[in-house]
């Protein structure tokens, strides 16, 4: 567990932002703590010190309420002595000892890091297969070409670019992690006996703004740090540096920090989560990569022990006036495809769906050019409450002091189960409620938060929900009825689109407020049915998938 802050020691009170620091959480979360009493607030800017250190001894790495900071909490890591054990042997390394019986130093060293420190620093090492896969993209390669991973970690991009054929003196690399560094060093060594000053342990970001880059480079590939936390100050200073303020994953800003590094007509390789490709907070990156010439689109499936993200990656050229290559290479599972660029820039906050096949994606453009609006500022949205401790709250036994609330699991596309749970009504015990208006809202509309599958359910008798469950209360000038609504955004077409477009395991508000909402089509057909509206639409549905009707069969 970590040590006090300093200030615990001559001070009273400590600020939201300090304890934030600490903890490297948001200020928001520090809120949610003192809304529940696990922190004692003094005034509207300080928390009690004391109460904190409490906090620090009792809660944090023992209870789920803080259970993000909790990982940051329990690194039991001995780096010294696994830097120690590690010198040792690329000592042999570079004494030629290790030429016969040195061992996989990368995956050695990378099996001793506590999975507490590899997720506080973002840290996943790339296998070495797909290392060479983002390389294939580029050809030619020349004695003069440079080559850079901004993020080298133990070096496996780096071979992959030795194997390339790049000479080993072309080769740079940076990393803030000083083992990682001198393995990565080590494995150059023991291919090629070069040694030189080229990888180095050094910030790459802090670099990039304290100055304008010194060099740049033909080639730039990266794992960049997936979700590394860093403290709200820090983070705040990179997205004003590199993404105009806006506050994004670590993977996303070292993203745009290596476009600073290319040489005109350079590469760009990046092995990223596939968040970063569907999901909208990442709009304003994907929009600035739309700008150069996408090559090549990939998934790898989950090759990371222990975590559920896929791993997916993209390389593009830069763009040096020149026009977008005619389409772009798609994997996926193991289909390849064949898509434009233009599909990705035309798609809702420009998401780069590039599992879905170049037909499907033609027929997603055939239905988005029917008339339709959309959700986006036609309703007012609620989350499901947070309680902040369900297993203090949600009971199975309904008192007089307590109201039926309903799970994700309760809701279904024809109603809601029995109520099963109950909470108090005192909703001043929980972190967070939306406006009570809403939720006794005459109709309102609830569906799953956690789910591949859209599942919406109208409600006209004003049921409360968790936050596995959302909502939204439909404005009157919406074009639509709110029974209506929800048909359309459980039928088949409807989860269809959401599949091909997003392919998430949340329902987020940002993306059903990009689906198309045909309204003309309720208006004059006052009694809806699937099949009534794929005609409408010119298409047909054939056990879950869809085509364009051929104007001969219309």
């Amino acid at each position: 567990m970590q040590q006090p802050l300093p200030s615990l020691n001559n001070q009273l009170t400590l600020s939201f932002q300090d304890i934030a620091e600490d903890l490297k959480v948001s200020e928001a979360t520090i809120k949610n703590w003192v809304k529940t009493g696990a922190l004692k607030q003094i005034n509207a800017n300080d928390i009690c010190a004391r109460s904190y250190k409490v906090f620090k001894d009792t809660v944090v790495g023992k209870e789920k309420l803080n259970k993000r900071a909790n990982k940051l909490q329990l690194d039991a890591t001995n780096h010294q002595k696994i830097y120690a054990e590690i010198q040792r042997r690329i000592n042999d390394v570079y004494q030629g000892a290790a030429r016969i019986n040195g061992g996989d130093l990368s995956s050695d060293y990378e099996g001793q890091l506590g999975d507490a420190h590899k997720n506080a620093e973002g840290i996943f090492y790339t296998p070495s297969s797909i290392a060479s896969e983002l390389l294939s993209c580029v050809d030619p390669i020349t004695e003069d070409t440079t080559f850079c991973d901004p993020c080298c970690g133990a070096g496996s991009v780096l071979m992959a670019a030795l194997e390339k054929g790049i000479k080993p003196e072309n080769i740079y690399g940076f990393d803030t992690d000083k083992t990682a560094v001198e393995i990565a060093k080590s494995r150059i060594f023991k291919a090629t006996s070069f040694k030189g000053n080229n990888i180095k342990v050094d910030d790459f970001l802090e670099r990039m703004i304290q100055s304008s880059p010194s060099k740049t480079y033909d080639l730039v590939f990266t794992n960049p740090p997936w979700g590394k936390k860093y403290a709200p100050r820090l983070k705040q200073k990179y997205a004003d540096a590199f993404n105009n303020g806006t506050k994004i994953d670590s993977s996303a800003i070292f993203s745009m920090a290596c476009l600073r590094v290319l040489n005109a007509d350079g590469y760009l390789g990046l092995l990223l989560p596939d968040a970063f490709f569907n999901v909208a907070a990442y709009k304003s990156v994907r929009a600035q990569l739309l700008n150069n010439n996408i090559l090549y689109l990939a998934d790898h499936k989950k090759p990371f022990k222990g975590l559920q993200t896929r791993a997916q990656s993209i390389v593009l050229k830069l763009n040096n006036a020149q026009p977008p290559p005619v389409s772009v290479t798609c994997k996926f599972d193991d289909n390849i495809y064949k898509r434009s660029q233009s599909e990705f820039s035309n798609n809702p906050n420009c998401i780069y769906n590039f599992h879905t096949s170049s037909e499907d994606a033609a027929l997603i453009k055939h239905i988005f050019s029917h008339p339709h609006t959309t959700l986006k500022d036609k309703a007012q949205w609620g989350l499901g409450i947070v309680t902040g401790n369900n297993k203090k709250y949600v009971g199975k036994d309904r008192t007089s002091d307590c109201i039926p609330v309903f799970k994700g699991s309760d809701i279904h596309k024809s109603g809601f189960n029995p109520p099963s749970h109950f909470i108090p009504k005192d909703f001043s015990k929980y972190q967070q409620v939306a406006p009570i208006a809403l939720y006794e809202a005459p109709e309102k509309i609830v569906y799953r938060f956690i789910s591949s599958n859209l599942v919406f359910s109208y409600d006209d008798q004003q049921r409360f929900v968790l936050n596995s469950a959302n909502f939204l209360v439909l404005d009157k000038g919406a074009g639509l009825s709110a029974q209506n609504l929800t048909f359309l955004l459980n039928t088949k077409l409807m989860n269809w689109l959401f599949g091909k477009i997003f392919r998430t395991h949340k329902i987020l508000r940002s993306d059903i407020e990009t689906l198309p909402i045909f309204t003309e089509y309720f208006d004059s057909d006052k009694q809806p049915t699937e099949q009534a509206l794929y005609a409408y639409l010119g298409i047909k549905e054939i056990n879950g998938q869809f085509k364009k009707l051929r104007l001969d069969n219309i």
